[in-house]
């Protein structure tokens, strides 16, 4: 559960369901200006800070209304939060092909409406993918927001579905006006399947001229070593105003971080990405050709 509306001064003791608070809960905490998600047993803070980090700011904490920096201003963000496990998500570090949870495309397709899914590919795909992009194309309809990846292993795999362009395959598609916020660097890992053997594909890509988009707080892991092809971790591809922080990408079977096309005002910050190969020779961490 998200806890919306006005935000509480205090823990809550109850979701707004009436039921008692559940792992992957999510609130924002207005006396400390931080997000707060649930344990299982107890509430801790997501190690993005909203009233001290650089790239956010509080603008009125009654309303707890997120702003988000392009390196230049603050730019606004909805005051909402969309906890990918409350998508269909599942971050237990298993591997969950969708074809092990439901009978049928249409029974799947239920279960996550928003989560782009593509009939010829539907059995394959894991459950950590497609409930994070079920999160992210919501979030993208209610005019963008915060989609919070808790604490946990969630599995990328690349097979195509039907929001990405045809020419790319696999990975997460962080949607315009859309942040995708993890519990902090090798706290929130999304991780590239075995063998996931399609070209281009990607653990994590900004595409399509999406404006405003921000990836932070987590670790991807492109698992090079069980690739047979080249697969990268976040690419950029005619995006504008793209920020990356407090990100670590590692493992890659070619680049770490690459561009592609045409992207503007991108801001990269506090980053690591090493250990990148592809076999035949080291891999780039940056890979950088058309960003300004």
């Amino acid at each position: 559960q998200t806890f919306g509306g006005a935000a509480p001064e205090s823990e809550p003791t109850v979701e707004p369901t009436g039921a008692a608070p559940a792992a992957g809960d999510v609130y924002f905490d207005s006396a400390s200006g931080r997000l707060k998600y649930h344990t299982g047993s107890a509430w801790a803070f997501a190690s993005a800070s909203l009233g001290d980090q650089a790239d956010f700011a509080i603008t009125s904490a009654a309303a707890g209304q997120v702003v988000a920096h392009n390196g230049t201003n603050f730019r606004n963000r909805r005051d909402r939060v969309y906890n990918a496990r409350d998508f269909g998500a599942v971050g237990d570090g298993s591997l969950h092909p969708l074809s092990g949870l439901y009978a049928s495309f249409a029974a799947a397709q239920a279960a996550f409406p928003y989560g782009a899914l593509a009939s010829s590919t539907w059995e394959t795909q894991q459950a950590d993918l497609i409930g994070i992009m079920n999160a992210m194309e919501y979030c993208r309809q209610q005019g963008g927001g915060i989609v919070f990846v808790p604490e946990g292993l969630y599995w990328i795999n690349g097979k195509t579905h039907v929001v990405l362009p045809s020419n790319l395959a696999g990975g997460v598609l962080v949607r315009e006006n859309c942040w995708l916020m993890g519990a902090g660097r090798d706290v929130t890992v999304l991780k590239m399947t075995t063998s996931s053997n399609q070209g281009n594909t990607h653990v994590v890509i900004a595409n399509s001229e999406e404006e405003n988009v921000t990836i932070t707080d987590l670790t991807v892991d492109g698992n090079r070593a069980n690739q047979s092809v080249d697969c990268h971790g976040i690419r950029l591809d005619s995006s504008i105003r793209a920020h990356i922080a407090r990100v670590k990408v590692t493992s890659c079977r070619r680049y770490g971080i690459t561009d592609q096309t045409n992207n503007y005002d991108t801001v990269i910050e506090d980053v690591e990405s090493y250990d990148h190969s592809n076999g035949i020779g080291t891999g780039d961490g940056f890979d950088f050709k058309r960003s300004v």
